[in-house]
């Protein structure tokens, strides 16, 4: 049995909130964890995203700013892509398998405000060249084994974030609605860097 057509016309963020309410039971992504391929629904997917989006929000990033992610390909990653486009912000790509000196770069080059870390050697890679990055307000790790006895301003969990949109959405439940409403096909919504080749990276908006 067909379901829904999609309206034309839509961003992915709109798409993701319209799967959302459409099909909230579907599945609409799996990820394994200890060997086994957990389900996500397209409702746990939105408000995963939605309430990532709204921590950033409460973190002070505004809409039309950038957050970069610097990890594997995971649930997360997604999350964060979709939760910045839910609030209007724009999702940076940087290449896990990046040394420091080039991660310094691509942040600089971005205007990233924060970034979201895989897990501690990502992390580590990031706070080698922090002081030289002014911009960077706050960081973000996934996985945070290893990280018991770090001492790092303004360092939070990818979960604390979630937690901090969650509860914010109580202070100001139209955030969402209101920038999807703004948000229009030719707005930017990832920056995505070449592998440098032929020279040093260059962003590409898409």
């Amino acid at each position: 049995m067909s379901g829904p057509a999609l309206p034309e016309g839509l961003t992915l963020p709109q798409q993701l909130r319209h799967w959302a309410r459409h099909r909230p039971d579907a599945v609409a992504l799996r990820q394994k964890d200890y060997g086994i391929w957990e389900p996500f629904t397209w409702a746990q997917y939105e408000q995963a995203a939605r309430h990532f989006g709204l921590g950033l929000v409460k973190l002070g990033l505004a809409e039309g700013g950038h957050c970069a992610i610097i990890s594997e390909n995971r649930k997360e990653w997604v999350f964060t892509q979709l939760g910045c486009g839910l609030v209007g912000a724009v999702t940076v790509g940087v290449y896990p398998t990046s040394p420091s000196a080039e991660i310094e770069y691509l942040l600089q080059a971005s205007d990233a405000q924060v970034v979201v870390c895989e897990d501690q050697e990502q992390l580590d890679k990031v706070l080698e060249v922090r002081e030289r990055l002014p911009g960077l307000t706050h960081l973000i790790v996934i996985d945070p084994r290893g990280l018991r006895h770090y001492e790092v301003p303004n360092l939070l969990t990818f979960e604390e974030v979630t937690a901090l949109g969650a509860a914010f959405e109580h202070e100001r439940s139209r955030v969402v609605e209101e920038r999807l409403e703004r948000q229009r096909l030719d707005d930017t919504a990832l920056m995505i860097f070449t592998s440098g080749s032929t020279g040093r990276p260059k962003a590409a908006m898409i």
